[in-house]
């Protein structure tokens, strides 16, 4: 499914290009790469809240492979990186690795060869690439720090958690900036999400932690926002070690794959406010296609099944259009024999109203009621990965254009 790309500076992914999409519809195009040239510390790093093990944070592990490369086209393979810090602290990452899964299991074992005991929490970092271009694009589909706390999806605009030189000078709004950045609670999941694409850490059962609660922590300098997993660990004495287990996720937002991952997963797919009216839509758009395999097919016809739903509430808008159009002279009679008389005016309308059976409020509120239907259709046609590069006809090649 992918090319990844793994470096022993931090035992961090530094690469992740998708086999199945490509960054631009163009055929001469280079793969989907989901990890910016940017983010040069790479995503996944691991580090102590409290820097309980120094040096750890620029450790340069130790890959345990006999060579440079490895292919996995089927089953699972794992990879190791080791580090061992001046004072004894032995610090494991291994990353397993499906050939038919965009998950992939990172198994940190931290072993305490000191002569002090270790007590702090464990932190995941996913770094994103944000600037001002993402910050447009994320107007009308969301991109940025996103995670799912207490079975809530949550999304986290980059600027609510950045500390620019301006809020140093007042040590309130420094400390309201940190607050938005925290989070606490049950975590599914937590990470960076583009338009299509996501990138996530999934905490795992089985690891040694001290309390089932575990926290986010955002922060927003220069061009990266980055998004901190903490896990407080047990404490470790003399001679201990501890197992931590997470589940990181690096593909595409798509949604029947995501609901095969569990996990709450397919909350990655959310359209906002429209949530609730758009995921139903998208799963009709599937089933039409899987009917008719061309989504510009599908669309039509969605469009055509919403239009036939509100056919009722439609006709209802026009019949009462057209009753108003022929009391419209009437109205206008009253309104100039009563200008001078407002309150007689008022009565006289709605004399007419009733005489001929007229609601003027009913023009309007059918087309009211379809609005929220078609706001949620354009969110998720613009948000739906089906249509990336998706052709349709002739010229027409990509349809998320």
């Amino acid at each position: 499914l992918y090319t990844i790309v793994l470096s022993e500076q931090g035992a961090t992914v530094k690469g992740m290009s998708l086999k199945k999409y490509k960054a631009h519809n163009t055929p001469d195009s280079p793969l989907k790469e989901l990890v910016s040239p940017m983010l040069s510390q790479g995503i996944f790093s691991i580090d102590l809240e409290g820097q309980s093990i120094p040096g750890l944070q620029n450790a340069v592990y130790r890959a345990v492979a006999p060579e440079n490369r490895m292919d996995v086209d089927q089953g699972e393979a794992f990879l190791d990186f080791t580090w061992t810090s001046s004072q004894g602290h032995v610090i494991t990452k291994r990353f397993t690795f499906r050939a038919d899964s965009y998950l992939i299991d990172c198994d940190v074992a931290v072993e305490n060869r000191t002569t002090g005991a270790l007590n702090d929490a464990l932190m995941v970092g996913i770094p994103g690439f944000y600037n001002e271009e993402v910050k447009k694009r994320s107007r009308f589909a969301f991109e940025g720090p996103v995670l799912y706390v207490d079975g809530k999806f949550t999304s986290v605009k980059p600027d609510d958690v950045k500390i620019t030189e301006k809020d140093r000078k007042k040590e309130s709004k420094v400390q309201e900036k940190i607050q938005n950045g925290r989070f606490a609670g049950k975590i599914d999941w937590a990470g960076f999400t583009e338009q299509y694409f996501m990138t996530a850490v999934i905490p795992a059962s089985g690891s040694d932690t001290e309390t089932p609660e575990s926290r986010v922590q955002l922060s927003y300098e220069g061009e990266t926002v980055t998004t901190r997993y903490l896990q407080r660990m047990k404490r470790l004495d003399p001679g201990d070690t501890g197992h931590y287990k997470f589940t990181l996720f690096m593909g595409p937002k798509d949604q029947k794959l995501l609901k095969a991952y569990g996990g709450n997963l397919n909350e990655l797919v959310n359209f906002g406010f429209f949530n609730i009216l758009a995921k139903p839509l998208l799963l009709t758009m599937n089933i039409i296609y899987s009917f008719l395999p061309n989504y510009g097919v599908a669309i039509i016809l969605l469009t055509i099944f919403i239009k036939l739903a509100f056919w009722p509430l439609g006709t209802k808008s026009y019949k009462s259009m057209n009753q108003m159009k022929k009391v419209q002279p009437l109205m206008m009679e009253i309104r100039e024999k009563y200008k001078d008389d407002k309150q007689r005016m008022n009565q006289e309308i709605m004399g007419l109203y009733k005489t001929y059976k007229v609601n003027p409020a009913s023009g309007c509120l059918p087309l009211l009621v379809q609005m929220p239907i078609f706001f949620a259709l354009y969110r998720m046609l613009y948000m739906a990965i089906e249509l990336r590069h998706a052709p349709f006809v002739g010229w027409i090649s990509d349809l998320s254009g």
